[in-house]
């Protein structure tokens, strides 16, 4: 007689797989020689992709499927729960969108790296569809959601300061600095309140660096008083670096240089300070 527990709902497919990326050191292991269906969805701006057997799963972890819960059931038949739950069959990796492509690509290369990623299947649970299971369910984002969320954002930002760094070191070589880094400072890691990130500053030209990061081109960008005021004290010397990362564990982005805030686009004004 089996023990296991199916996921019942797509709120509980999400958890499963959130569980599944709390310990990416397991990945490698968990997903075995060739695997060929994942669970995907997005949470803020982050892409998480889960094995389609572990996620069907309810109440699982790490430790729990690789000390024997895999061998319980057979992939094709976590498969067609799947399935059945989100009633929608499975996608090959060439019909998804381009920008679940270029993510799934780089997180399995990341511990993978030999990965067919053509035989790859996936179901993707939409944002918009996600949040009406949370409304039914009425259950906003747990803290678990929550810290994955806030570690990713970290990680995204530190990793996105130094490929800024890394730019700006570039750009020092290139006018004559034989050792640029000499000549750069990583502010935010001295006063997080400064109003920017990097300070450079080589044969009497200053720049103030404010760093803004995302992943694949995707998230919102967002500015604090501080930051708004850099540019408003400098408006000659102070730089936004927009960091398109495109390989979060090689560390490899694209830097696009801005010296006016109002390239960004339009602002819109969502928090307020209240006086009492």
């Amino acid at each position: 007689m089996t023990t296991y527990k199916f996921i019942r709902d797509e709120t509980e497919l999400v958890q499963s797989l959130i569980e599944f990326n709390k310990e990416p050191i397991y990945h490698r292991k968990m997903v075995g020689n060739k695997p060929l269906y994942f669970v995907h969805t997005i949470i803020g701006e982050q892409h998480l992709f889960g094995l389609s057997k572990f996620c069907a799963f309810k109440d699982i972890t790490s430790d729990d499927y690789l000390s024997g819960k895999r061998r319980e059931t057979d992939g094709g038949k976590t498969q067609k729960h799947i399935e059945k739950v989100v009633n929608r069959q499975w996608e090959p990796y060439e019909g998804i969108a381009k920008n679940i492509q270029k993510a799934f690509k780089q997180w399995i290369e990341s511990f993978f790296p030999h990965y067919n990623i053509y035989n790859a299947n996936f179901l993707t649970i939409e944002a918009k569809l996600l949040k009406k299971v949370k409304a039914q369910n009425k259950r906003s984002i747990t803290q678990d959601e929550l810290e994955i969320l806030l570690d990713f954002k970290k990680r995204i930002g530190a990793t996105g300061e130094e490929i800024a760094i890394t730019y700006e070191a570039d750009r020092l070589l290139k006018l004559g600095a034989s050792s640029p880094l000499n000549y750069i400072t990583h502010t935010s890691k001295i006063n997080a309140n400064a109003g920017f990130d990097i300070y450079s500053d080589f044969n009497k030209k200053v720049r103030f660096i404010e760093v803004k990061s995302n992943v694949n081109n995707t998230g919102e960008i967002y500015l604090t008083s501080n930051e708004l005021s850099t540019f408003k004290s400098n408006p000659r010397e102070a730089y936004i670096y927009l960091v398109n990362i495109t390989n979060l564990e090689k560390k490899e982005g694209i830097v696009r240089v801005l010296n006016d805030v109002d390239e960004l686009g339009e602002r819109e004004a969502i928090l307020y300070k209240i006086i009492r």
